[in-house]
């Protein structure tokens, strides 16, 4: 078992997609650098949809650094990079050859490497690195869902003001009990996946015999759709609450949309899926990182967690990722 840190960095940037996705992509990668002894450091810089003009590293908004290192020691300690079309003077940059172009895509070809600082801004999906994990490593045979809370509860710690409007909220609304939270998808998601509109058909005769259990609960509706809140507003009343956040009717996503501010909408998006997580049953969509994450940071009784149309972190291929070499396993 290697000495941790002893390999050198991983400095994770973001992947540049939806809050949770770009959360999902660190998680993946921490489990790389623990397998691979590389002290992990993450910037989530110009690439960044979560990062306002002028701040430097937006994972420092939301939650805590990953480690005791810095991107500056990393960065300015005259290491070698790889893939190398990185170095200190670009490392920041929004884009590099990420989908085309030399050192684009890559998969598990960082496995191995001799240079101190290897650098990932692709998303390899934590459920597809499992089969690399070496017997000696403590998670060496787990399920997909048992790596993903260890990993989440060491790793991803929201800064104190994040959790205390997650405990000012619960206190003001989550009194009566019990609370069903429920998301629904609205915006970009049927670009991505066309099954949207018979997915969120399922949403009210489920939300119903929920209600019909239990009569007096609350209904804790996370959503990006302006009409979806209403659409709910209108069949269940007074019952349904949400938090005070961006939201849209169009097909472009909020976090693609340009004149919002960048970290309003990350600090809305972890403040929702952080209540969530408060609420008694939960009822999302499974190919969605919003969804999975409230699923992934609690040990949810198997009947009190419902994910529609299956759940995208635990099973299928990523479509992304092209190797450029044959890598033998548990390399």
């Amino acid at each position: 078992m290697p000495e941790p840190g002893s390999g050198g960095y991983l400095l994770i940037k973001s992947w540049g997609a939806g809050f949770w996705s770009d959360v999902n992509h660190v998680l993946g990668q921490l489990l790389l650098a623990e397998i691979e002894a590389r002290t992990p450091v993450v910037l989530w810089g110009e690439g960044s949809l979560y990062r306002d003009p002028g701040t430097e590293n937006a994972w420092d908004i939301f939650f805590e650094p990953v480690s005791d290192a810095t991107v500056d020691e990393v960065v300015r300690g005259g290491h070698k990079f790889y893939p190398s079309k990185w170095n200190a003077d670009n490392i920041d940059t929004a884009v590099c050859n990420k989908w085309a172009g030399h050192g684009s895509r890559l998969g598990l070809e960082s496995l191995g490497r001799p240079e101190r600082v290897v650098v990932s801004d692709f998303n390899l999906r934590l459920f597809s690195l499992l089969p690399w994990i070496p017997e000696w490593y403590r998670l060496h045979g787990c399920d997909v869902e048992s790596v993903y809370r260890d990993l989440a509860a060491r790793y991803l710690k929201p800064r104190d003001e994040i959790r205390a409007v997650v405990e000012r909220y619960t206190g003001q609304h989550f009194a009566k009990r019990p609370v069903l939270g429920v998301h629904v998808r609205a915006t970009d998601k049927i670009v991505e996946d066309p099954r949207l509109p018979q997915i969120n058909a399922e949403y009210f005769p489920a939300v119903d015999r929920f209600l019909e259990g239990h009569p007096e609960a609350t209904l804790f509706l996370l959503t990006d759709g302006q009409s979806t809140l209403q659409t709910f507003r209108d069949r269940y009343g007074d019952r349904v609450i949400a938090t005070e956040s961006i939201r849209s009717d169009s097909q472009t996503g909020i976090h693609f949309q340009s004149q919002h501010e960048r970290s309003r909408i990350g600090r809305e998006v972890l403040t929702d899926v952080l209540i969530a997580t408060r609420c008694d049953a939960f009822l999302g969509f499974g190919n969605s990182s919003v969804s999975t994450f409230v699923y992934h940071l609690k040990d949810w009784p198997e009947s009190d967690c419902t994910l529609l149309g299956g759940t995208i972190n635990h099973h299928g291929r990523n479509p992304y990722i092209y190797t450029t070499s044959r890598i033998p396993r548990g390399a």
